[in-house]
């Protein structure tokens, strides 16, 4: 059986790079808020938001009782709390968690042994670019 897209958005101009944004709804305690998110296949998380960017929403219970450690892009390592969420983009909506980070929360730089490169989308977006999450698998067409 052949699966069918049920979202598509063109790539956003970003001041002059363009990403690829979702327009997701994303549903905490008591409200519904919109929001416009990168997809970003180099993060782990289902969504990541800065902690001041959730000052005033009302979240579940933490679902972790010590910082989960994420690394970043500069190889810091930061601590994150957990929490889950629903989020829903086109009608289809999924739980999933939500890594709220607070960037003053350095635990330690990461060792160069351990950090793993990242292959960007300027070279991705050369190609057509279909993550299989189901089946664990990346493949690129021309």
């Amino acid at each position: 059986m052949s699966k069918k897209p049920f979202y598509e958005n063109d790539y956003k101009d970003c001041n002059g790079c363009f990403r690829p944004i979702m327009k997701i709804l994303c549903h905490f305690e008591g409200s519904d808020v919109p929001f416009e998110a990168m997809a970003d296949t180099g993060c782990d998380g289902g969504f990541v938001l800065l902690k001041d960017q959730i000052k005033d929403l009302k979240l579940s219970e933490k679902i972790n009782d010590s910082p989960i450690e994420i690394g970043v892009a500069d190889g810091h390592i930061v601590g994150v709390d957990a929490y889950i969420v629903a989020i829903e983009v086109n009608g289809e909506k999924r739980e999933t968690t939500l890594f709220v980070v607070d960037p003053t929360n350095i635990i330690r730089q990461e060792k160069i042994e351990e950090s793993i490169p990242v292959v960007g989308r300027e070279f991705l977006d050369c190609f057509d670019v279909l993550f299989q999450g189901e089946n664990r698998k990346l493949i690129l067409m021309k």
